[in-house]
């Protein structure tokens, strides 16, 4: 069937009449030849009729042609003027040249024609090259910002980057693996720096276990020396605090009995003394009497002699107890002897002081064994609490580590199972991205299928988001649909036929024009994925092939403008 796009009645089918599903079947014999007469007229006259809506066709088709024949003629005429035109400001631009560079003129000075044409085609022919060259750059320039554009445009209609769910939901968990992966950094910083500290204090102990020992080594041999020579003083002191005490109790017992001896002593010398004057007084008596009783009697001699009996007795007695004395001092003086020789002084007298100078040394002695002992205590506690801290550092570290490894195995393992994901994700977001732009570019073509095939040289400056466009290609859709339901109404489905088309010799509609050589075409590369909305091969120079097609293109719109084309 054939559409067409104005409101007149040309173009329009009529209905053939109807078929019935049974035809009677009428025999000749049972028909009178009035009304096969009448029949006959009948077929005659629908006939008639029928031929004459087909003259009506045909004589609108005509003048469609004619009209049609005439645009084209007009047009032809019009390329044709500008093909003239452009050839005259080619030689325009020729003779131009030829005066403008001096290069040319001296190139051709004294040349014969057929060599300046070949050496000025030659010339056309590089700038056509170079032309060409600037030609596809920039037609390679404009694909980069239409794309460019059409991609900022999508990026500009399509929501923005985190605000869908499952995008947040992406966001917050690769957020959370961020902050995880940036903690066990600290962690595992912390840990180098612990690690290396307790490299350093392990080292120290290990340096200093060398010195410990000597040391301790040589502070027991001290204090066992320091000891020892404490006891010998403790001894000494102990001998000199026995020959002391003895001392003290021998000149006590001695200074006792010396007083005792003096109070003897004057107690015998004062009776002696009263013996002796009682004697004196006596024998002063005597005398006196023997001397006034000289001249009468003899004196008497017996009494005398027994006094002096008596006094030698008494004064035997105190040699003897003088000589008990003496043998006690001797005694006396010989452990003083030796108490001098133990104590190491010249005489009894520098003992007390001596004594003095052992206590405060003893003294001395215990102190440093007490600071010494306590050093000692305090460097073992210190050795053992520094065992300790190794020991505490080597486990702690041990375990710290050993912590550190499994997290840090468990935190690459979900590290890479999360990269995995993200990369899936990222493929699944890349995949419905290409579907989504796929259906974004089908569905424009759709909508430009459905609006009759017209090329937009401008896009919309608000482009159309997916669901819009899925809206608006069912509504032509379902406007086309509609407009068929109504066209296969209006013409029916037995009356359907179509007229023979039309051909047009394209040679006789477009005349052809002599092409000079320096305009044909050089090998150039071809452009793949061109776009319908720009052709860019119009910039360049048309051969007789791009004059071709490009009439037949001009002859295929105007079918289709008259509705001449078969769809």
């Amino acid at each position: 069937m054939l559409l067409k796009r104005t409101g007149s009645f040309y173009g329009r089918l009529v209905a053939k009449p109807e078929k019935t599903e049974n035809p009677e079947v009428v025999l000749e014999e049972n028909v009178t030849l009035q009304d096969q007469i009448e029949n006959l007229r009948a077929k005659i006259s629908l006939k008639e009729r029928y031929n004459k809506v087909q003259s009506e066709e045909v004589e609108e088709c005509r003048v469609g042609v004619s009209t049609l024949t005439n645009d084209l003629w007009t047009e032809t005429n019009k390329l044709r003027n500008q093909l003239a035109h452009a050839l005259d400001l080619e030689k325009q631009a020729v003779r131009n040249a030829l005066r403008s560079h001096r290069s040319f003129q001296l190139a051709l000075s004294g040349k014969i024609p057929d060599f300046a044409i070949a050496w000025l085609e030659d010339k056309v022919f590089d700038m056509s090259k170079r032309l060409n060259l600037l030609l596809d750059a920039l037609a390679c320039k404009r694909m980069k910002l239409k794309d460019s554009e059409d991609l900022v445009k999508l990026i500009e209609n399509s929501p923005r980057p985190g605000t869908l769910k499952w995008e947040a939901d992406s966001i917050k968990t690769c957020k959370t693996l961020e902050y995880a992966i940036e903690n066990m950094r600290v962690k595992f910083e912390s840990a180098q720096i612990l690690h290396s500290k307790y490299r350093e204090i392990r080292n120290i102990l290990q340096d200093e276990k060398s010195y410990y020992a000597p040391s301790l080594r040589q502070l027991e041999n001290q204090l066992n020396t320091q000891t020892r020579e404490l006891d010998q003083l403790k001894t000494m002191l102990n001998e000199a605090a026995v020959f002391q005490n003895e001392a003290l109790k021998n000149l006590a017992i001695t200074e006792k009995e010396a007083s005792e001896n003096r109070r003897r002593r004057r107690r015998l010398m004062a009776r002696m003394k009263k013996a002796v004057q009682k004697v004196l007084e006596v024998n002063l008596e005597k005398s006196t009497m023997a001397i006034i009783n000289a001249n009468q009697k003899k004196p008497f001699k017996y009494e005398h002699k027994y006094s002096t009996v008596a006094d030698n007795l008494e004064l035997g007695d105190t040699v003897v107890a003088l000589r008990m004395k003496k043998l006690e001092i001797e005694k006396f003086q010989e452990k003083a002897k030796r108490l001098v020789e133990s104590m190491r002084v010249p005489n009894l007298t520098y003992i007390p002081k001596r004594y003095q100078q052992v206590q405060h040394l003893a003294q001395q002695l215990n102190s440093e064994k007490r600071q010494k002992e306590e050093t000692r205590d305090f460097l073992i506690r210190q050795r053992d609490h520094l065992l300790l801290i190794h020991s505490y550092l080597a486990y702690t570290g041990q375990k710290a580590e050993a912590e550190f490894k499994s997290s840090e195995a468990a935190l690459q393992a979900t590290n890479k199972d999360l990269k995995g994901d993200i990369d899936l994700t990222k493929k699944t977001i890349h995949h419905y991205g290409e579907i989504i732009v796929d259906v974004q570019l089908g569905l424009l073509s759709l909508n430009e299928l459905l609006d009759g095939g017209a090329v937009k040289k401008k896009r919309p400056s608000n482009a159309l988001s997916t669901g819009e466009l899925i809206k608006l290609a069912s509504m032509k859709i379902t406007k086309l649909v509609n407009d068929i339901n109504q066209l296969e109404i209006e013409i029916g489905e037995d009356s359907r036929f179509s007229l023979p088309a039309v051909e047009y010799d394209q040679m006789k509609v477009t005349r052809t024009t002599a092409v000079p050589p320096r305009l044909i075409r050089v090998g150039t590369p071809e452009k793949q994925d061109e776009s319908d909305e720009e052709d860019y091969a119009d910039l360049k120079v048309p051969t007789r092939e791009d004059i071709k097609i490009k009439s037949a293109k001009i002859v295929s719109t105007g079918r289709m403008r008259r509705g001449l084309e078969h769809i």
